[in-house]
């Protein structure tokens, strides 16, 4: 009777063919790069015009604007933003609107309106309307009144 002899463990190769490490190495920085951490967009309107660097409308929309950052989270419990000032020596007024979606906290919604809010004054630095949208929330400010009206188009 032939003795039997034990059989030599098998090997299990743990290595990757190397075209699967090549598409990995090309395809993951890719990546980052293809998908944005968020999408955004904004509208610089034309119908009102421009104002220049010596004219007082840009200052007092950015001190509107800086209004933002200093809000008490209270104040946008229900994510929603409506602040204004007349200037009546101008004829002008400005009037800024935000809305945050409704999954954000009121402290994420201050924290995307105020970002919002110098995002959109870079983009259209001299416009006298703007919006800009971000997953997250809305800003939009205007030398016309918004709030209160219906319309299926910006002013």
């Amino acid at each position: 009777m032939k003795k039997a002899t034990p059989s030599a463990p098998m090997q299990v190769s743990l290595e990757l063919p190397l075209h699967f490490l090549v598409a990995i190495a090309i395809f993951l920085p890719l990546s980052s790069i293809v998908a944005p951490v968020y999408s955004q967009n904004y509208l610089c309107y034309d119908q009102d015009g421009n104002f220049t660097s010596n004219e007082t409308y840009g200052t007092t929309l950015d001190s509107l604007l800086g209004t933002i950052a200093t809000m008490s989270s209270n104040s946008l419990d229900y994510g929603f933003l409506n602040v204004s000032v007349s200037r009546p020596q101008y004829h002008d007024d400005i009037q800024v609107l935000g809305v945050c979606s409704g999954d954000v906290t009121s402290d994420k919604c201050r924290d995307c309106l105020n970002r919002t809010s110098h995002q959109v004054r870079q983009l259209c630095p001299t416009k006298k309307q703007a919006t800009l949208f971000e997953d997250e929330c809305w800003i939009r400010y205007s030398n016309v009144q918004l709030y209160g009206l219906y319309a299926r188009l910006p002013a």
